[in-house]
Formats: C-alpha cells, sequence, structure tokens
C-alpha cells in the first residue's frame, strides 16, 4: 500500500481520527492555526511547507493515509495500534456532517454516542442518551456518568448536546465564543480568527463578532486585509492577485473569499479609536485613518478604502442632545480631501437611521425634526469645520426631499 498525501477532507478526518483540533495540528506541525483552516477550508493557496509540515505530524502521531484509506499504523507511538489484520477502513468527517444534519442522523445521533461512550469506557460507563425523544428535547441531550477522564470525555457527571439543531448550534457557540473572550488563556488572535470562520452564523446572533469589529477598528492591517479580499486594484488589469493575503488564489477562491470579506465589512459597525462606550479618541482615529489611507493607495485601492472610511464615520453614535459629529471626525473630514469620503459619510448617516415606523397620516414630520437638527449643527460649526457643516447640510437636504416626498405620499391617499 502506497502513503498518499491528504486532501483537504483527508486532513479534516485525520484530525478526527487523532482526536485534535485545529490548534493541536498547528502546535505539532509549527504552523499558524489560520493555515490548517486555509487548507481544510480551501479559502487559499497554503504554503507547501506548511502543508508537509501538517502531513509529517500526522504521520508521526500514528494516521497514515494509502490506498485503503485513512487508517492507524501499528507504529507503537499511535493512539490505537492494531494487533493485527487489516486496518480499518474510515469514513470522513465530512460524511458525519452531512449524516448529522439528516433526520436519519438526529434520530440515530443519541444511540451512536452511546455505543462510542461504552466502546471507550466499558459497561462501567453511566451513559444516558434517550433516543426516543430526540434530540430536541429540553435541557441536556445526554448524561454520562464515568470514573477517570479520558480525551473525549470528562470524569464525574457530565451534561452532552449533539448540536444537530442549528438554533442550540448557534446557543452554545455564543455561550462558548462569550467565555473564551475571558479566559486568560485565549489571545485576542485566536477570538478573531474564530468569528471571522464562523461570522455569518454570528451575524445576527445576540454576540455579533465584537473580537472582529474590534480588530477591524484598531489594527490597519487587518482591515487592509479584508479590503484587498474585496477589492481589485484600481489598475487592475485581470492578472494575479499577488497583494492578496496568502498570495494568488483561483477564480473560486477569490470570489469565497470577496463575498465573505464584503460582508464583513458590511457589518463593521465600531468606529476606529472608540472604546466600549462609544468614546473616541482622536489620534487614535487619526492614526489609524492616515496609515489606512496611505498604504490603501499604495495597494491601489484608494476609492473602496475610502468609501468605508466614510461610511463608518457616517455610522458613529448620534447621541441625543450632543453637536454631531464629534470633533474627532470632523477633523477627518476637514483634512480627507475626498469627495468619496465625504459622500460615503453622508450615505452612511443615512443608513444609520434604521427602521422607521410612522402613523399614516403624518407626513414627514420625522424628516423634518432631523433636517432641522443637521442645520443647527451645520451653523454651530460652519466656521471651524466649514466642510462638515456643508456635508450637514447635505443631510438636511436630503431629508427635506424625503418629507417633500411623505407629505405628498399622505396627500395622494387623502384622495382615495
Amino acid at each position: 500500500m502506497t502513503q498518499q498525501g491528504f486532501s483537504a477532507k483527508g486532513m479534516v478526518g485525520a484530525r478526527a481520527l487523532l482526536a485534535w483540533s485545529q490548534a493541536d495540528l498547528a502546535k505539532a506541525a509549527n504552523i499558524h492555526p489560520s493555515e490548517v483552516a486555509d487548507f481544510e477550508l480551501d479559502w487559499r493557496e497554503v504554503r507547501p511547507a506548511a502543508v508537509e509540515a501538517m502531513t509529517a505530524a500526522i504521520a508521526e502521531a500514528g494516521v497514515r493515509n494509502d490506498d485503503q484509506g485513512l487508517s492507524f499504523t501499528e507504529d507503537p507511538a499511535a493512539p490505537t495500534p492494531f494487533s493485527g489484520g487489516n486496518p480499518t477502513r474510515l469514513i470522513e468527517a465530512s460524511d458525519l456532517v452531512v449524516w448529522a444534519d439528516s433526520r436519519d442522523g438526529q434520530a440515530g445521533m443519541p444511540e451512536l454516542l452511546s455505543r462510542l461512550i461504552r466502546a471507550e469506557r466499558g459497561v462501567a460507563a453511566s451513559v444516558r442518551f434517550p433516543s426516543g425523544d430526540s434530540v430536541a428535547q429540553h435541557g441536556w441531550d445526554g448524561e454520562v456518568r464515568v470514573v477517570g477522564a479520558s480525551v473525549r470525555i470528562p470524569d464525574g457527571q457530565s451534561g452532552w448536546e449533539t448540536g444537530t439543531d442549528q438554533n442550540k448550534r448557534l446557543h452554545y457557540l455564543t455561550r462558548i465564543l462569550a467565555h473564551l473572550e475571558t479566559h486568560p488563556e485565549v489571545s485576542e488572535e485566536t477570538l478573531v480568527l474564530l468569528e471571522w470562520y464562523y461570522f455569518h452564523m454570528l451575524r445576527y446572533s445576540e454576540r455579533p463578532s465584537p473580537a472582529l469589529h474590534r480588530e477591524l477598528a484598531k489594527n490597519p492591517d487587518f482591515f487592509l486585509q479584508v479590503l484587498t479580499m474585496v477589492f481589485r486594484r484600481e489598475d487592475d488589469d485581470g492578472g494575479a492577485d499577488e497583494d492578496l493575503p496568502g498570495g494568488p488564489a483561483t477564480p473560486d477562491q477569490r470570489a469565497a473569499m470577496a463575498r465573505h470579506g464584503y460582508d464583513v465589512l458590511d457589518a463593521w459597525n465600531r468606529i476606529p479609536g472608540a472604546d466600549d462606550k462609544g468614546r473616541i479618541d482622536g489620534a487614535e482615529l487619526e492614526r489609524w485613518v492616515t496609515e489606512v489611507r496611505r498604504r490603501a493607495s499604495e495597494l491601489g485601492r484608494s476609492l473602496p478604502a475610502d468609501l468605508r472610511i466614510g461610511r463608518i464615520l457616517g455610522m458613529s453614535a448620534k447621541p441625543a442632545g450632543e453637536v454631531w459629529p464629534p470633533v474627532a471626525i470632523r477633523q477627518i473630514l476637514e483634512s480627507a480631501g475626498s469627495e468619496t469620503l465625504e459622500d460615503a459619510f453622508v450615505s452612511g448617516a443615512y443608513s444609520s437611521r434604521g427602521l422607521i415606523t410612522r402613523d399614516l397620516r403624518e407626513g414627514g414630520r420625522k424628516e423634518r425634526t432631523l433636517s432641522d437638527r443637521y442645520r443647527d449643527h451645520a451653523k454651530a460649526m460652519v466656521s471651524e469645520y466649514p466642510v462638515t457643516a456643508r456635508l450637514l447640510n447635505e443631510l438636511a437636504d436630503g431629508y427635506d426631499g424625503r418629507a417633500k416626498h411623505e407629505d405628498d405620499e399622505v396627500e395622494e391617499r387623502s384622495w382615495h
């Protein structure tokens, strides 16, 4: 039998065989965890040296991949060496994922877990997975009691969730991430990576990727990496993307990166330099904007950078009774000298208004109130911040137009 390399699915299966996480494999291979994730998700091309290191680490741990599939070797270092005969043929982890999402999988998961636990711990294990109640029951899906922990089973009594229900997955994912966020041994980098890969699942949850938003707002490198994934160079002629994170990508990889990155930037809602209460450090905001705009120009992506900067500034909080925008943002608008950034600021301010409800007969009253407020703010700063005042008057003009439209709607309805 000939030893073979690992495909992305094969790498996942080998990790499952060893009960390794992506971080465990990265540590064993002495590479960054993102390279493991990139390879398994086929996100982008991974360095050949990193693939070789992962393959070597798995082989050293006692798993081989030959023309008969994945199996443990007979090496004494293997976790479960075979005593003889042909090695066991194993399905891949992706096959289990598909099965678990099916009705048969959800119904049969409790029995499968019970058998696996008893196979590992024997009859001494007390196992209760009520298959007849299905995995949708209230509370834990199962309870296990053993004496002495193993790699997969904790000592004493433990509650088990199978995770086959989408709502349960999201519930426990948000709980796990909230716990990891306060854990002293979990780095911010790890949280950002987790929230990146689970972004679409978390986007509209009770915990919509706060670490990811923080990283975009404080780290110009990360922001520019995402921007580069989404937007091609302004001078692009359809050639290779050498400046993409990780190097050139296939068309499918590039499309996947662009979709994911666009959604992340679209959801981004934290102002650079702002703390958890929204208070902005003007010096930090200026540092971030200056660095991003300088390097975006070098990367041939000045236009999309200014679009995103203007939009996030326009979406800043608008506390009642305070002149808006705050001084730190006014200073950026005055010094930027970019029509693109200014237009995006106005657009961001409009979009941050959110959902509106109104009485069918009130017309444009709400819009006129906003128009008056923005004009008052413009008057208060026109001498010191003329660019910002002009943009606020543009906002007011827009709301005046919207108010007239709502008034016309009411008048038209009155004739019917």
